[in-house]
């Protein structure tokens, strides 16, 4: 191969590497959409971040598992954490621990999703949640995965959540 050849293939190697780069930075930082709901017209907040790990889970779920935690506002607040495949262990209730920066790691009370779907489960003190998420620019969640034991999700996030949590009165109606 001469010397031009090898010149033009770098090059493209390093436009292809640019052209990925952008792809690859997805993970971690928080993305935030609403949306309103076409049923009641009423707007849905969401926070979002992928982890920036994946999860190496045996036979049936082989290959890469991505996660993610979703903070939404609809009828109050929710903290999701999900996966793309296996089955997290949380039929009822269940804790999982979080760890927000260098703070200690604190276990949260959890539950499996109303359709008893395995790979979401929704995190019981959201409000607690989103507070410390608020200040923490990495979040580390472990919950306990089918036939997998005890998995960690680290999302490197960069900047804290920037999510208004909504003026409630005592029963919990916006105000």
């Amino acid at each position: 191969m001469t010397t031009v050849k090898k010149c033009e293939l770098l090059a493209k190697l390093v436009l292809l590497a640019a052209m990925a780069a952008p792809a690859l930075a997805e993970a971690g930082p928080w993305r935030y959409e609403t949306k309103k709901d076409k049923m009641t017209g009423v707007a849905i907040r969401y926070a979002r971040s992928d982890a920036n790990n994946t999860l190496r889970l045996p036979f049936p779920y082989s290959g890469a598992t991505h996660g993610r935690i979703t903070v939404r506002d609809r009828d109050g607040v929710d903290v999701m954490v999900q996966v793309d495949q296996g089955q997290i262990l949380c039929h009822d209730d269940c804790s999982v621990l979080v760890k927000f920066d260098d703070q200690e790691a604190e276990s949260f009370g959890a539950s499996g999703s109303n359709d008893h779907d395995p790979t979401t489960i929704f995190l019981d003190d959201a409000v607690s949640f989103v507070e410390k998420a608020r200040n923490a620019k990495r979040i580390m969640v472990r919950m306990l995965m089918y036939q997998a034991g005890q998995q960690t999700l680290t999302f490197n996030t960069g900047k804290p959540l920037a999510f208004e949590l909504p003026n409630r009165t005592a029963e919990g109606e916006k105000k």
